[in-house]
């Protein structure tokens, strides 16, 4: 069956669109919708993590699926100036993967004689999205 008449595909393409749009609060608006939080919420509610870098701190939304066939995971990298007080940049990170449902032969090791099928697995980076 094409991907084409998957439901699961087309949500999975709009997810993958979402790494197109330019840094701004309606794309960060956009991938906290998938874990029913907004911007304000997520300062108010997450705990930050601290990295290396004294001026980023990082904020995980966690891996989660949705309808068995689709996984993401995303989370925001916030800069802030050298008073630590406001905000200069922003990074999300969102990444999606595709369950095709399409499994293939393979062996379970390469020592090994017992044949096991194998989940593919399509990511926005591999699989052709077309623009609509």
């Amino acid at each position: 069956m094409p991907y084409s008449f998957q439901p699961s595909y087309h949500e999975f393409k709009k997810m993958c669109k979402l790494n197109e749009l330019p840094n701004n609060e309606e794309k960060y608006n956009k991938i906290l919708s998938y874990y029913d939080l907004d911007w304000n919420t997520m300062f108010e509610t997450m705990k930050p993590i601290q990295t290396s870098d004294e001026y980023q701190i990082k904020y995980m939304l966690g891996e989660t699926k949705i309808h068995n066939r689709i996984e993401f995971d995303s989370g925001f990298f916030v800069y802030l100036d050298k008073t630590k007080q406001n905000i200069v940049r922003i990074s999300p990170y969102f990444f999606a993967r595709w369950d095709t449902k399409r499994k293939y032969l393979t062996t379970k090791s390469i020592a090994s004689y017992e044949l096991v099928f194998e989940t593919t697995y399509g990511s926005c980076t591999s699989i052709r999205i077309n623009k609509d």
